[in-house]
């Protein structure tokens, strides 16, 4: 188990091999083979075992917590220290599990469930508030994992000064989860039908690409032989066309299937026009995740800059960035599930991408109330928390749902803020004196009697670069190739 976890905690799962693993062990391949399957059965063995053992843990330290002890407090504590002492074991159970296919990705959903429940649990009872949703808590919890292991080393213990900065967070982090139970967060709108919902574009294809796939023809190449098209726009076409077949095929097999020859097949260029472009399939790939994150922040801050005040802003830009997420699928699941364990090139665009919406997020520190209400930690818990939203439904390749999500995004980055009652209002207006007439408790006030006021002041758009304690994290409708091998075009 350790040799797996060290394997997996320093290269990846898919960089690692049975022939690797042996050798750590001093195991024989036979030996090797007659208790595992392959290198995936090894995994998942060695993934169920962790996240067994550590939901017993927790289980245990919620039994023995002491009256007046907080309980999320003892929960957290249970998974920091375990993830101090094993480094690699959370990236194992938590982020790599997620791109091993069969099985892995149930396996981390029912992980997290678990973790999730127990979190939503103990913050009803501490707070006496509104039951949150699996889908909120699994969000909440995800958030919490993720700024965890950005603060983590790879593959090894931190030394004390940094495991003391790791555990200092787990008050932080229970306080930050705590914002979102003094007030019902609104109820998820219905699934509309297809005629209802607003038109989205033609996804599937790599963001800004002009190469986008006919509804009436496979052909994607250039027309052949004699013809007025410029040498640029064709080299601007394969470029595109390149980076287009690259965000469907892993959206459609994932990255580690990935081959060069897959790619030039379906864009229909020669292999020595890809090399012309790239010099590997993971330089293409992170060129086409970057073409598709700058795209996509740009999306939300021109919607944030529309409007006037923070929770409006905050709201309008999440309704602009799971409206790209739903029209470019492929894009999103190379971002948000291959892009952390791709490689560990990818992971660390990824954490800089994610880092890109801070400064907007954090601007809720400036909010009325918000410095009584928010630990400092929140602006990027929030951030990471929407991360695993959209996580769990592009994994399961239901991108075309976020839009639905988007009242449940801007109440999860909004409470820890201007509170929950006030974000309610926002995100579903009316919902608050609903549940007041219901006899729901409206509560104005957080646990220790800070008032939660709604700040509706114009407040000032953040200049780059200036989110607070910004720590670096890391970090579709399935398209299949196109049937049968066609000739490299221009």
């Amino acid at each position: 188990m350790r040799a797996m976890l060290e394997l997996v905690s320093r290269q990846g799962y898919e960089a690692s091999t049975v022939s690797e693993v042996i050798s750590l062990i001093g195991m024989s391949r036979k030996t090797f083979y007659e208790q595992f399957d392959d290198r995936r059965s090894c995994f998942m063995w060695v993934c169920e075992q962790i996240g067994s053992q550590w939901l017993q843990e927790a289980r245990a330290a919620l039994d023995e917590a002491r009256e007046g002890e907080s309980a999320t407090v003892a929960l957290l504590n249970v998974l920091f220290e375990r993830a101090i002492e094993q480094p690699g074991a959370l990236r194992t159970v938590m982020l790599e599990a997620a791109v091993v296919r069969p099985g892995g990705p149930e396996m981390r959903e029912r992980t997290i469930a678990q973790w999730s429940s127990l979190l939503a649990g103990t913050l009803r009872d501490e707070a006496s508030g509104a039951q949150l949703s699996p889908e909120l808590s699994a969000a909440i919890f995800g958030g919490i994992v993720r700024t965890l292991n950005a603060g983590l080393p790879p593959g090894v213990r931190p030394r004390a000064p940094r495991r003391r900065q790791l555990m200092d967070l787990v008050p932080q982090l229970a306080r930050w989860a705590a914002c979102y139970v003094d007030h019902p967060p609104p109820a998820r709108p219905p699934a509309r039908g297809e005629a209802e919902l607003p038109p989205l574009l033609f996804g599937g294809r790599a963001p800004g690409t002009l190469a986008i796939r006919s509804r009436f023809s496979e052909r994607r190449g250039l027309p052949r032989g004699e013809n007025p098209i410029s040498r640029s726009f064709v080299v601007h076409s394969q470029r595109e066309r390149i980076l287009d077949a690259v965000a469907n095929l892993v959206a459609d097999k994932g990255y580690a299937d990935l081959t060069i020859p897959d790619i030039v097949q379906e864009a229909a260029v020669s292999v020595q026009a890809f090399y012309e472009h790239f010099s590997s399939k993971e330089d293409s790939f992170m060129v086409a995740y970057e073409v598709g994150h700058r795209r996509a922040l740009v999306a939300f801050e021109r919607a944030f800059e529309s409007q006037q005040d923070w929770p409006n802003q905050i709201q309008a830009g999440l309704q602009a960035l799971f409206g790209f997420f739903a029209a470019e699928p492929s894009f999103a699941y190379c971002a948000l599930v291959e892009a952390p364990s791709a490689s560990e090139r990818t992971a660390t665009l990824l954490t800089q991408g994610i880092n890109g919406y801070l400064p907007m997020f954090s601007a809720g520190f400036q909010e009325a109330g918000a410095k009584d209400l928010a630990p400092e930690i929140s602006a990027e818990a929030v951030v990471l928390a929407l991360h695993e939203l959209c996580f769990a439904h592009i994994s399961k390749n239901k991108a075309g749902d976020l839009a639905h999500l988007v009242p449940e995004a801007a109440f999860i980055a909004l409470a820890p803020f201007i509170g929950g009652e006030a974000a309610t209002e926002i995100v579903a207006p009316g919902s608050a004196a609903a549940a007041a007439q219901n006899g729901r408790p409206q509560n104005g006030a957080t646990k220790n009697g800070v008032a939660k006021s709604r700040a509706t002041a114009k407040t000032a758009t953040p200049k780059r670069g200036t989110a607070k304690n910004a720590t670096p994290k890391r970090g579709g409708t399935k398209k299949t190739a196109a049937a049968g091998r066609r000739k490299p075009q221009p």
